[in-house]
């Protein structure tokens, strides 16, 4: 599992009008999933969960995150193909 940290600046919280971080989980593993959702809930994280791939990369793509945990072995599309297609439009 790879943890990346999107450097947004301080304009995302003003979209959100929210203190509170957003994170994205994408895990293939159902089980593990909940349980890294459930964990950072607890600690006041705003947590969206992609199951896939294509559904993480285009959540991350579409959505300001604070916070991308990130997993390498997924269906459809693998981690790092997720990780060169943020980095890419972090680039531009």
């Amino acid at each position: 599992m790879v943890l990346f940290n999107v450097y947004l600046s301080y304009k995302s919280y003003i979209c959100f009008g929210s203190d509170e971080m957003r994170v994205l989980v994408i895990e293939d593993e159902e089980k593990i999933a909940d349980l890294i959702k459930d964990r950072l809930k607890k600690e006041k994280y705003d947590v969206d969960v992609s199951l896939d791939g294509e559904d993480g990369s285009y959540n991350a793509l579409t959505n300001i995150y604070d916070l991308i945990i990130l997993d390498v072995m997924l269906p459809y599309k693998d981690g790092f193909e997720i990780l060169e297609e943020i980095k890419e439009i972090i680039r531009t």
